[in-house]
């Protein structure tokens, strides 16, 4: 009885293995990117998005967000002051919240 058990418990355990390694998806070997965009380019030759790329060979969801150095250069690039820069002397003096100012 006990060995009918153990039997029964191993055959269930085997199944759920098979079945969350069939719904693994792992990214293997050397990804030829582009140094400059990020593209990535398949195996036919042609450039796709990082994310779009790593979104159909894994099950990898993404979301977007900007790192402290890229959200001061776009804020520089549009004249806006990001929150905490070192207000130089030549600097106008900051005036109202930062999201007035966008």
């Amino acid at each position: 009885m006990k060995i009918k058990h153990l039997i029964e418990l191993e055959r269930k355990l085997s199944n759920e293995l098979k079945t969350s390694l069939s719904e693994i998806k792992t990214l293997k070997g050397l990804l030829p990117i582009c140094a400059v965009c990020k593209k990535i380019r398949d195996d036919n030759g042609y450039w796709q998005q990082l994310e779009q790329y790593i979104a159909m060979h894994s099950e990898a969801q993404f979301t977007h967000g900007f790192c402290r150095e890229c959200a001061a250069k776009i804020l520089e690039d549009a004249g806006i002051d990001s929150p905490g820069k070192k207000v130089e002397a030549e600097d106008p003096p900051l005036t109202g919240t930062f999201a007035h100012r966008l």
